[in-house]
């Protein structure tokens, strides 16, 4: 009698912890929608729909026109109303083109976009082996996602790459030719994908690299058919251009314009609440922060870059799991441009379901993502206007390297022992 009383007891513990777990989850979840929803209001409230919907491809299908009629797709090089994506990227272009009218244009784009997203979203959690009850979060925290709004907004092509380097994590062991085709249409949509060109040496897939480089020209060749030789050649002097371009101010979302903000009005205003000594050091700092901005520039470059190549270092020599490499991999592709916009969040939805799904669902883990995913949300309307980003993004990227690092002493650690035994 006692034993099923306390068995009575026990079940209707767990029941009500896991009720009050779940309703934790869902307050969650709900202020998480709440907020993307807010972020994407306030960025209705200045580019108003429908007036604003899909311009950014309004600018690619002008560049497209203007290489069909033999002219410069690049004549316009201010970033917003220019196209400055490598020439093979018109061919995505030009198959939504054809969709007429703009109404359909619209519905097809924003329904292939949201497809890609869930594919993705999915096939990261069966590659893991969960099920819908376990991720089904996933796909609020990947659907309700502010930089994902904004994309279908304005009609951006950062989901087509994401794909793309989905393919290329999903793939790159077992399907060879998909993770080619997926790296190929990553790095034909943006360029700097590049970067998993040194992913794929580090996990020795030859294959996929000798593919992907089979593909890239071939694609080339079709685009170079279609549009001409020209726009490649002119090319070359636009990512030059852009790799010298750092956009600062509030819209602009890289760390160099986080951090050059001794002129911003909202910045000066929060001095005057603060103590005066405190006022004058911060006034200070961001003013040399400001004047050297190109120096931040190339220190974080050096920075990251060095954090991947002992990443890529340490996983070569131990035949580490790929999941951390590849998650710093793709925040260094992040946060590492001179170029960046609230928009390029997209591109850590990958990487953060790829953390969560390698780490078991840990709530640890799952907890340190979520509160970045809802401080992006958060973060762009409200002071300090995206600094609390890169300040997880970067702590993010420590973390991961310590993963890596601990990962290789593990490994190294019987091989030790092994060498003691002998001598």
């Amino acid at each position: 009698m006692t034993s099923r009383f306390s068995s009575i007891l026990s079940d209707r513990y767990l029941l009500s912890r896991n009720v009050v777990c779940g309703g934790i989850v869902v307050a969650l979840l709900f202020v998480y929608l709440v907020a993307g929803l807010y972020t994407e209001l306030w960025l209705n409230s200045i580019k108003h729909i429908p007036a604003t919907l899909l311009e950014d491809f309004g600018h690619y299908e002008r560049a497209l026109s203007t290489t069909l009629r033999g002219e410069d797709p690049y004549e316009i090089r201010k970033i917003g109303p220019a196209y400055l994506y490598p020439p093979p990227a018109l061919l995505a272009v030009e198959v939504f083109s054809y969709i007429q009218p703009f109404s359909l244009k619209v519905a097809v784009y924003t329904v292939t976009n949201i497809l890609l997203l869930v594919v993705m979203i999915w096939g990261i959690a069966r590659y893991y082996g969960y099920s819908l009850s376990q991720t089904w979060y996933w796909f609020v925290l990947g659907l309700g996602f502010a930089p994902f709004f904004e994309l279908l907004h304005i009609g951006q092509i950062n989901q087509i790459t994401q794909f793309g380097i989905f393919l290329l994590f999903w793939g790159e062991a077992l399907f060879p030719i998909w993770a080619s085709t997926g790296l190929t249409l990553a790095i034909l949509t943006k360029v700097s994908p590049l970067l998993f060109i040194g992913y794929l040496i580090v996990l020795k897939r030859y294959s996929v690299l000798f593919m992907t480089g089979v593909l890239i020209l071939v694609f080339g060749f079709l685009a170079a058919l279609r549009y001409g030789i020209t726009p490649f050649v002119t090319y070359v002097d636009v990512f030059q251009d852009l790799l010298r371009t750092i956009p600062l101010g509030t819209n602009a979302q890289s760390l160099m314009a986080k951090l050059a903000i001794s002129n911003e009005i909202w910045f000066r205003n929060a001095l005057l609440y603060m103590p005066g000594g405190v006022a004058s050091w911060l006034l200070e700092l961001f003013s040399i922060l400001t004047q050297n901005y190109r120096s931040i520039s190339l220190f974080l470059t050096i920075y990251i870059l060095s954090i991947l190549v002992v990443s890529g270092i340490l996983t070569w020599l131990g035949s580490l799991n790929r999941e951390p490499f590849f998650i710093i991999t793709v925040f260094g592709m992040i946060f590492s441009s001179n170029v960046m916009w609230y928009h390029h969040y997209v591109f850590l939805l990958l990487p953060v379901f790829v953390w969560i799904g390698w780490q078991k669902l840990k709530f640890a883990t799952v907890f340190w993502c979520f509160l970045g995913l809802l401080i992006i949300q958060i973060d762009r309307s409200i002071p300090p206007y995206g600094l609390l980003s890169h300040v997880w993004a970067h702590l993010s990227i420590l973390l991961l390297f310590w993963q890596v690092v601990h990962l290789h002493r593990q490994k190294q650690a019987p091989r030790a022992v092994a060498y003691a035994s002998l001598g």
